[in-house]
């Protein structure tokens, strides 16, 4: 088995348990597993979700945000428009509204001027 195809495996088990313990209400163990990962290669995006749910949980919400940023900008469009909802409503918890409609805007389909497009 090649060696770059076990360590994506063993990420891929890695981010199932993360989104595991989400699923049962544990964030904590989520980011311990999340932090322990180290470079995620494609699976970044994904992992970045797993955060941004894990931060929510805990009520970071401009940390969250931030994380639902991240994975948005590595999404190409319309997938990206959930992760900049979620990104909206986070900064909107936490108090930073400017930013809440900023993001809601790209979440609606507006430009984000942080994406390069490609036509």
């Amino acid at each position: 088995m090649n060696a770059q195809f076990s360590e994506l495996a063993r990420i891929a088990k890695r981010l199932n348990e993360a989104a595991g313990f989400l699923e049962l209400g544990l964030p904590d163990r989520a980011l311990r597993i999340l932090d322990e990962l180290g470079d995620l290669g494609p699976f970044s995006p994904g992992a970045a979700l797993l955060r941004a749910e894990a931060l929510r949980l805990q009520q970071r919400f401009a940390e969250a945000a931030s994380s639902y940023e991240k994975a948005a900008l590595a999404f190409p469009w319309p997938l990206d428009r959930q992760a900049w909802l979620a990104s909206s409503i986070c900064y909107r918890q936490a108090g930073l509204i400017d930013r809440a409609i900023n993001t809601l805007g790209w979440a609606r389909g507006a430009a984000c001027p942080r994406k390069r497009f490609s036509f």
